[in-house]
């Protein structure tokens, strides 16, 4: 039997073995941000256990070609990992110690020995990850529906550019000029004071830039827009670290609010430096700042009411996801981590309804790429939630909008192209706003990207906002993040079998 020294100290009269680390998944960096699990040693079951973690860990296995050492592991990259999976032997203990010292990973240790089934080491690593995750709600008993099935049948979105599509009233906002405003993107639809109001990020040549400020233009029938102006201006000029990102436009108590995210862009081990949701009022002067309504904030909806208090998904300047009910005060915050596998930056733009029986939804985006939107609800008007859960709904990673009509038809707007074009957009509908269903096209056929830019997806319509108004439903998104265009479409045709 190989001795406990051999594994923890360091020999010099042997030659020094040598260490490799290789993820698992041939794929894995089309898929980022999903929980790092390192297996030490040799396992028989490693791949089964890696098929069935695929949508939440990658497993990295750390082979050497002789004995483990504790000097070997200080050859491993210096990175968290969330669950470290030692496999069998009467020396794991010794192992483990050394690992501590050396890797220091967030939770504790996932140790198994060989005699352990495949199954029984998904349980062990699914707990291991779940050790820090917020405490999550369950199903109500009696509750049949699956959060997973958010697609009636997987077939209806199989070939999404087969769907019928839906005839369409179309209108420019803006058209991006060259030299000028190239890069325009979050864009929002709102109706106030007998006009259609539109905002939206506008940068110079490149996303999240910190040229990037905020415009908004009107339209009395939703045709003809007028020239754009400035919501919120970039406060340190084209050079400075400042920049607005639009999160939200909405009416509320007679008043039309716009919301901004300030923030100093991606320095420090910061996603969104010093990021701060503002709020603006529309007032006889124009847009008045009304300071900051949430600190350490990024959204990208606007508020939902629930039970008199604003709600929103929110991240924080490191991209963690959070859910956050208003308190009495202005800008003041019940802030909730939402559970989930590690790392929860996977978790993106999301997008929140209340159905009939008040039950929570939200519709995530899934920054690790399984090319599906993710389900989680709440039974407690936002307290507590379940695990977001993989769905069978098909999602080009992009945002996405749902909501709910006055009639009680729920819709969902996605780009659900796998292969991550952002074309077409689509919309499917629901009754209980569980299963949607009967998809159709929005837009399709988008044009030639003009112009060159960071993040920029040629081919697109894209980061979709809604509105019901006047038997119609009025649809703005992004054109190649360059142009907003706003589509409207008959309600009774829209929602023809």
């Amino acid at each position: 039997m190989k001795t406990i020294l051999a594994l923890i100290l360091l020999t010099f009269t042997t030659a020094p073995a040598e260490v490799s680390l290789k993820a698992l998944l041939p794929d894995d960096r089309s898929r980022p941000n999903r929980a790092a699990v390192l297996l030490v040693g040799e396992s028989e079951h490693a791949k089964a256990v890696q098929d069935e973690l695929r949508d939440i860990a990658t497993i990295h296995q750390a082979k050497s070609s002789g004995e483990m050492t504790a000097t070997d592991l200080e050859t491993l990259p210096k990175r968290e990992w969330h669950a470290i999976w030692l496999s069998g032997g009467e020396t794991s203990a010794e192992l483990k110690t050394a690992l501590k010292a050396k890797l220091a990973p967030k939770g504790d240790f996932v140790v198994s020995g060989a005699q352990d089934e495949a199954k029984a080491l998904k349980a062990k690593i699914r707990a291991e990850l779940l050790k820090g995750s917020t405490p999550w709600a369950e199903l109500p008993k009696g509750e049949t529906r699956d959060p997973a099935k958010l697609l009636a049948d997987d077939v209806l979105l199989a070939t999404p550019d087969s769907l019928p599509v839906v005839p369409a009233r179309t209108a420019t906002v803006l058209r991006a000029e060259e030299g000028q405003w190239q890069f325009n993107l979050h864009s929002f639809i709102a109706h106030h004071a007998g006009k259609f109001w539109a905002i939206w990020s506008s940068g110079r040549v490149d996303e999240d830039s910190s040229s990037q400020f905020i415009r908004y233009a009107t339209s009395v029938d939703g045709i003809t827009w007028s020239l754009p102006s400035v919501v919120a201006g970039d406060p340190d000029g084209e050079n400075g670290p400042q920049r607005w990102l639009a999160s939200g436009l909405y009416v509320e108590g007679g008043t039309l609010y716009a919301l901004g995210c300030l923030n100093e862009g991606d320095r420090d081990g910061k996603i969104w430096a010093n990021a701060k949701l503002v709020r603006l009022k529309w007032t006889a002067d124009g847009w008045k700042d009304e300071s900051i309504f949430a600190d350490n904030c990024m959204v990208y909806y606007p508020p939902l009411k629930v039970q008199g208090r604003d709600f929103f998904v929110w991240r924080n300047d490191a991209a963690h996801f959070f859910t956050a009910r208003s308190l009495p005060q202005y800008g003041q915050w019940e802030v909730k981590k939402h559970p989930n596998f590690p790392p929860d930056y996977r978790l993106s733009e999301t997008s929140a309804f209340a159905d009939a029986e008040g039950t929570l939804h939200l519709i995530i985006r899934d920054q690790g790429k399984t090319k599906r939107l993710y389900h989680s609800l709440s039974f407690d008007h936002g307290d507590t939630w379940t695990l977001p859960v993989k769905t069978n709904y098909p999602d080009a990673v992009s945002k996405n909008f749902a909501g709910r009509l006055k009639d009680g038809t729920f819709f969902l707007i996605n780009n659900p192209k796998t292969s991550g074009l952002r074309d077409p957009l689509t919309i499917s509908f629901s009754r209980d706003g569980w299963t949607f269903s009967d998809p159709k096209i929005l837009r399709r056929d988008s044009p030639a990207r003009r112009y060159p830019g960071k993040a920029k997806v040629d081919r697109s319509f894209q980061y979709a906002d809604a509105m019901e108004r006047g038997g119609r439903l009025h649809v703005i998104y992004s054109v190649n993040k360059e142009d907003i265009e706003i589509s409207s479409y008959d309600l009774a045709e829209l929602l023809k079998p």
